[in-house]
């Protein structure tokens, strides 16, 4: 019983943190992103952020994941993780990028 109370403290603690790294992004780069990853996911195939990255002002970069954490972690999530790719951006290093899908809840503002 400790042990799950402690995970799901972890848990909280982790959304608390991410709610306010999320609140703490300008509103217009937030609701950019988004939308570009509801665009570019609204065909129904996967994607990651080497997809989409060039079509955001570089200012908007270095927001995206946690936009996307913040989009996975809603109840019900907007997108889910179905695989791994490395990052192409060359400010990254090649570190690991997870490949994303909408749900249902998604949304939908276009196609790629």
């Amino acid at each position: 019983m400790h042990a799950q109370r402690t995970a799901d403290d972890a848990a909280a603690q982790t959304n608390d943190l991410l709610a306010a790294v999320y609140a703490a992004i300008p509103e217009w780069d937030r609701d950019l992103v988004e939308h570009v990853v509801t665009s570019y996911g609204s065909d129904g195939e996967s994607f990651s952020a080497n997809d989409f990255r060039h079509l955001l002002p570089e200012v908007a970069h270095r927001h995206i994941g946690a936009v996307l954490r913040s989009m996975a972690s809603r109840r019900p999530a907007a997108i889910v993780p179905v695989g791994e790719v490395r990052s192409t951006a060359v400010s990254t290093h090649g570190k690991p990028l997870k490949v994303w899908r909408l749900t249902g809840t998604g949304g939908g503002h276009g196609s790629r």
